[in-house]
């Protein structure tokens, strides 16, 4: 027996071979879409050295954050007899006339840092243009050297 085809069936494997060109250029158009956000999702890191005064405070170099997705790491190895605390301020003001603060919820990075390297996680408690990271001496009696590396998306 020989199948018979209606013009409904013929109809449908029209449209049938229709949809399925329709989901390979959708398959085809959502996998190129992925490899350009992949390649937007570079890690950034900036490197820092330097040395904090016993007793004194070191402002590290402000992070705009245009176009940063909040994920951050540090990085730092601690050198000498000091004890570095580190933690970061936020600013909204313009490129050279930020004024700084520490977000409401904010709490420190890390505290207790002597002799060591370290690398710890840290979200921003705000939404802000600038970030930036504030290291300070808190033994009061050496300093303390650093490199620091904070890597940002």
């Amino acid at each position: 027996m020989v199948p018979t085809h209606t013009g409904l069936s013929l109809a449908l494997n029209k449209k049938g071979g229709k949809m399925k060109k329709f989901f390979i250029v959708l398959i085809m158009t959502l996998l190129l879409s992925m490899s350009a956000l992949a390649k937007d999702q570079k890690i950034v890191v900036s490197t820092e050295t330097g040395t904090v005064s016993a007793g004194a405070v070191e402002n590290l170099t402000a992070i705009g954050l245009n176009g940063v997705h909040g994920f951050f790491s540090i990085q730092i190895t601690v050198t000498g007899s000091g004890t570095l605390k580190a933690e970061y301020e936020m600013s909204n003001g313009a490129d050279g006339s930020q004024v700084w603060s520490t977000p409401v919820g904010a709490s420190e990075i890390a505290t207790g840092l002597t002799a060591g390297t370290y690398l710890y996680k840290f979200e921003p408690a705000a939404m802000a243009r600038w970030i930036r990271v504030v290291l300070t001496e808190t033994g009061a009696s050496a300093s303390a050297g650093y490199t620091s590396k904070i890597a940002y998306q």
